[in-house]
C-alpha cells in the first residue's frame, strides 16, 4: 500500500495541487449555511427531523434522529465525525443553502440552481436566436440575388 501514496502525491498537481478529501470544505460551508440560515442549530436540528422521518431515514444518534450534539460535531472542523451522504440534502434543504452540496461536486463543475438555469436557458435562446438571424440574412441575400 505504500507505493499507492506516492503515487496518488505524483497525480495531485493534475488536479492543480488541491485536495480532493471533500470533508474540510463540507465542514466549512455546513458552517457557513447554518449561520446564514438564520436558524438556531436547534431549530436545523427540529426542521432535519421532521425531513429524516419524512424521508424514513434513521441516523446512530437517539432515536434514529440527528441531535443537537451530531449536528454540532458535523459542523465543527476538528470533529472525526462528517455527516451522512443521506443527510446533506436535508441539511441543505433546511438551510436553503447549496454550498454543502456544491462541495461533493468533481472538480471544475458546479452546482445550478433555480436562477442559474434560467440564466443558461436564456443564453442558449439568445445564441440560437443570433444564429437564426444570421440564417435570415443569408436567405434573405440568397432571394435577392435571385430577383436580379
Amino acid at each position: 500500500m505504500a507505493g499507492h501514496g506516492k503515487g496518488l502525491e505524483k497525480q495531485l498537481p493534475l488536479f492543480g495541487g488541491k485536495s480532493l478529501n471533500p470533508v474540510p470544505d463540507l465542514k466549512r460551508e455546513m458552517a457557513l449555511a447554518a449561520k446564514a440560515s438564520g436558524l438556531s442549530r436547534q431549530q436545523i436540528v427540529d426542521q432535519m427531523n421532521v425531513l429524516i422521518e419524512v424521508e424514513r431515514l434513521r441516523t446512530r444518534g437517539k432515536d434514529g434522529l440527528v441531535t443537537l450534539d451530531m449536528l454540532n460535531k458535523y459542523l465543527a472542523p476538528e470533529a472525526d465525525i462528517v455527516i451522512p451522504t443521506q443527510l446533506i440534502k436535508i441539511f441543505g434543504t433546511v438551510t436553503a443553502n447549496p454550498g454543502p452540496a456544491q462541495t461533493l461536486a468533481p472538480e471544475g463543475y458546479r452546482l445550478f440552481g433555480p436562477a442559474e438555469i434560467i440564466k443558461l436557458e436564456f443564453a442558449e435562446n439568445l445564441l440560437a436566436g443570433r444564429k437564426a438571424q444570421r440564417r435570415c440574412r443569408r436567405l434573405a441575400e440568397q432571394l435577392e440575388e435571385m430577383n436580379q
